[in-house]
């Protein structure tokens, strides 16, 4: 039972901390190594599986958009813009006493309004899967150049804590020195700006800096909306984390028994059901406020964790 209660509070801070910008890695180094004192060596097989919950959560929530950056387009009606023409501008009722019966049986009366003119389809959407491959090259590319580093060096807990802190200061940075202008759509992500927030990813490889942190504040300093910055941050997260943790995984896979089942099922639904609400309620959260809360918070945590660490005399 002691597993089975660690696996649902470890999937649900995952849950509640892998799409904001707060550092899941923090929360994790806080509850599962100070907190819960849980230390068991397929404990790191499990972050893995309950991240892929979380994945799971966000191709549920883009599960339109991710088919339509392959060309296939899903339950979308078209949005169409009604139009006045210049020779319609009288109403149905102007017309009716302008006219004259005579006039009338030459001329079939409208039933309704003057017909409006269609105009304006929507347009097709405009994020490719060129704007994704990008986005993945330059973390990719640090990624498999540097792996064995930053697997080495950026899991101690003084890296992860600075890794907070740090982050939370470029989240600031973003949110005062971000272009007033901004895209307000993900069509209208430009090339130039998925490359650039892929850049900007790069920064996730130093556990604990945050994912959708990185890529958010990349997405502000180049002119993105903030909701946009994090939908793109999501749907260009997916692929990366997939990659990451499908490659942890095989890495793992002699770690794991078929009694280990329970835990890791536990941990993997509660992290998916935890994830689909978090990610609906941040995105509606980036509407009323930015992202210095958020850093505020990271650097409060930092504080916390390096308490902790000191009361509990661990090693950073």
């Amino acid at each position: 039972m002691w597993e089975i209660f660690v696996a649902i509070i470890l999937a649900i801070v995952e849950g509640l901390t892998e799409f904001a910008p707060v550092s899941s890695t923090g929360h994790m180094v806080l509850v599962k190594n100070i907190l819960l004192n849980y230390r068991e060596p397929k404990g790191e097989v499990f972050i893995v599986v309950i991240q892929l919950g979380s994945m799971l959560a966000v191709t549920v929530v883009y599960w339109r958009r991710l088919l339509s950056l392959i060309g296939i387009n899903v339950g979308e009606k078209e949005e169409k813009e009604q139009a006045i023409e210049p020779n319609q501008v009288q109403t149905h009722a102007q017309h009716q006493h302008a006219a004259s019966r005579d006039e009338l049986l030459f001329e079939k009366a409208p039933k309704s309004p003057p017909t409006l003119s269609r105009r304006n389809k929507k347009k097709k959407n405009k994020l490719t899967l060129i704007h994704i491959l990008l986005g993945m090259i330059p973390a990719a590319i640090c990624g498999v150049t540097f792996y064995d580093s930053i697997k080495s060096i950026m899991k101690s807990t003084s890296s992860v804590l600075l890794a907070i802190v740090v982050g939370g200061i470029l989240m600031i940075i973003a949110e005062k020195l971000g272009p007033k202008t901004r895209t307000k759509s993900l069509d209208e992500v430009s090339y130039g700006q998925a490359l650039t927030i892929g850049l900007f990813q790069c920064l996730a490889l130093w556990s604990g800096f945050s994912r959708s942190g990185s890529m958010m504040a990349g997405g502000l300093l180049v002119g993105i909306e903030r909701r946009v910055a994090a939908d793109f941050a999501f749907i260009l997260g997916l692929p990366m984390m997939m990659a990451s943790s499908g490659k942890d995984l095989l890495e793992s896979w002699h770690m794991l028994n078929a009694s280990d089942i329970p835990f890791f099922a536990t941990g993997f639904i509660t992290a998916f059901i935890v994830s689909l609400f978090s990610i609906k309620f941040f995105l509606a959260l980036l509407k009323r406020i930015n992202l210095t809360p958020f850093a505020i918070y990271r650097f409060i945590l930092a504080g916390v964790i390096l308490l902790a660490v000191w009361a509990f005399n661990l090693p950073l």
